[in-house]
């Protein structure tokens, strides 16, 4: 068995790249055609004094 050293930034550049893919890839609906398809994720956002809570659904994450 070969010893691999596990380096978890690594996971996170591919999970960074793939979530940034997602909306570079993004269209907004077009107000002129109601076949276009909106590729933006719905979303929820809540603020409080310390922390920011943003919820995402992102398909196959």
């Amino acid at each position: 068995m070969t010893v691999v050293r596990w380096n978890p930034w690594r996971e996170i550049d591919t999970l960074q790249h793939q979530i940034n893919s997602l909306f570079e890839d993004s269209r907004l609906p077009s107000a002129l055609s109601e076949r276009s398809v909106s590729k933006v994720p719905a979303a929820e956002i809540q603020e409080t004094e310390n922390v920011i809570y943003l919820k995402l659904e992102l398909p196959g994450i």
